[in-house]
C-alpha cells in the first residue's frame, strides 16, 4: 500500500513512473519493454517507483505469495518461479487481464522471449491487454503502476524473428474452451501433454476462466484452447461419409509443437552446467527437413527444459504428397561451444494423420518424442 498516493490520478502516477525509469536509465540500466519480463529489472523499477512515492518496501517483508499450490496466481509481471513477491497484489480484474495476456502469448507461433514481448509482433495480445485493463477500476496504487508502465517503456530495438501472435485462432475457441470436461478436450490434452507433465503442475482455480489459465501456464496445450476454425472444418470433412483421402486442392502447414526428452544424457551426465555450476536440463532445438527436398529449418531453443514447447511453423503452402514423403527432425541441445545431439525422428504422415491434424514422430532413442500438427490452409 502507498497511502499518500491512493487518491492520485493516472497522470500523477505516469509522471512518477517516468521519473523512476529515467533514474534507472541514468544509472545504466536498460529500461525497454523487455524489462517487463525480466524479474531483476522489473523489481528494480517497482522498487524505485515506491521509493519515489515515499513508501519504500520494508526489507524482508513479503506482500503476497506467488503460487497457490503449484499454480501461479499472480500474472502481472515476470515473477514465475519465485516463491513470493514483495510488491502488493493488483485487483482481481487487472490480474485477469494479465492472465489473459499470458494466455495470448502462449498461443504465439514461437516462444515469446524478452526481445519479442510488448513488440510489434505481439501487438494483438498487447492491445487486448490495454483494452481489458482500461475497463478495470483502479483499486490501488499498484494498479496504476501496472497499467501505465508498458506505455512508458521504450520498445526493445532488437529483432525478434517471424513471430505471429496469436497463431492457431483466437484463444477460447478450442475444444477445451467449449467443454473442459468433454471427451474431445480429454483427448487433446492427452496428446499435447501426455501423463499431465505440464498440467499436473498447473492446477488452476476452476472459478477463474480455467481455459485461459491453462493456456497461460502450459503453452504445450494452447491448441486445445484456441484451435483455428479451419481445423474444425477439415475434421468435419474427414468425418463425412464421402471422405476418401486428402483433398489435393488443399495446401498445408507443418508445425513442430512440442517434445519430450530425458533430463540427462544416456551416461547419466547433465546436458548443461549452469553459470553457478549447477546442473541443468537441455536447451533443445530441432532441425526440420522434408525428404522430398527443400530447405532445412530450425526451431527456437527454449532454455532448461526436457519438455520444450516450440509451437514453430516449419513449413507452409505444401501439397499433401510432399509431406507424405516424410519429415526428418534432428534434435540437439544448444551449448555455447559444441551442441549435443539428443536424437533423430522421422515421420511419414498418413491420411488419418491429416484428418486428425496431430501426429507423433518415431524417434531414436525411444525416450525422445516430438509432436507435430498438420494445419490445412483453406
Amino acid at each position: 500500500m502507498c497511502p499518500a498516493w491512493e487518491g492520485a490520478t493516472q497522470a500523477d502516477v505516469e509522471a512518477l513512473v517516468d521519473s523512476a525509469i529515467k533514474e534507472l536509465q541514468a544509472e545504466g540500466q536498460s529500461m525497454t519493454t523487455d524489462a517487463l519480463g525480466d524479474p531483476a529489472r522489473f523489481s528494480a523499477l517497482v522498487d524505485r517507483v515506491y521509493t519515489l512515492a515515499g513508501c519504500p518496501f520494508p526489507d524482508g517483508v513479503v506482500q503476497q505469495e506467488l503460487h497457490a499450490g503449484e499454480a501461479p496466481n499472480y500474472f502481472c509481471g515476470p515473477g514465475h518461479g519465485q516463491a513470493s513477491l514483495k510488491y502488493p497484489p493488483v485487483s482481481d480484474c487487472l490480474n485477469r487481464a494479465c492472465q489473459d495476456h499470458d494466455g495470448c502469448y502462449a498461443m504465439c507461433s514461437q516462444e515469446v522471449g524478452l526481445t519479442c514481448s510488448w513488440s510489434g509482433a505481439t501487438q494483438p495480445c498487447d492491445d487486448d491487454f490495454f483494452a481489458a485493463s482500461a475497463k478495470c477500476p483502479t483499486a490501488g496504487f499498484i494498479d496504476f503502476v501496472v497499467k501505465v508502465t508498458p506505455h512508458l517503456l521504450e520498445s526493445n530495438p532488437l529483432p525478434c524473428g517471424n513471430v505471429e501472435c496469436p497463431s492457431g485462432g483466437s484463444l477460447g475457441q478450442g475444444v477445451c474452451s467449449v467443454d473442459r470436461l468433454g471427451a474431445d478436450c480429454v483427448e487433446c490434452l492427452a496428446f499435447f501433454d501426455p501423463e499431465g507433465a505440464c498440467l499436473a503442475r498447473t492446477e488452476c482455480p476452476q472459478d477463474s476462466k480455467p481455459d485461459l489459465c491453462y493456456a497461460a501456464n502450459c503453452p504445450n496445450v494452447f491448441a486445445c484452447f484456441g484451435e483455428n476454425p479451419s481445423s474444425e472444418l477439415w475434421k468435419t470433412t474427414c468425418a463425412s461419409s464421402s471422405y476418401s483421402g486428402v483433398p489435393e486442392d488443399y495446401t498445408w502447414q507443418v508445425e513442430v509443437i512440442s517434445g519430450e526428452m530425458p533430463w540427462s544424457k544416456a551416461d547419466g551426465s547433465a546436458w548443461d552446467v549452469g553459470a553457478g555450476l549447477g546442473y541443468e536440463p537441455p536447451d533443445p532445438f530441432a532441425y526440420v527437413e522434408l525428404l522430398a527436398g527443400g530447405s532445412m529449418v530450425k526451431t527456437p531453443s527454449p532454455e532448461d527444459t526436457a519438455f520444450p514447447s516450440w509451437n514453430f511453423v516449419a513449413f507452409s503452402g505444401l501439397q499433401s504428397a510432399t509431406i507424405e514423403s516424410g519429415i526428418v527432425l534432428d534434435v540437439w541441445d544448444r551449448d555455447l561451444v559444441v551442441d549435443d545431439f539428443i536424437g533423430s525422428c522421422t515421420v511419414a504422415p498418413t491420411a488419418a494423420n491429416f484428418c486428425d491434424g496431430l501426429l507423433e514422430a518415431e524417434c531414436s532413442p525411444g525416450d525422445l518424442t516430438v509432436r507435430l500438427r498438420l494445419q490445412p490452409e483453406l
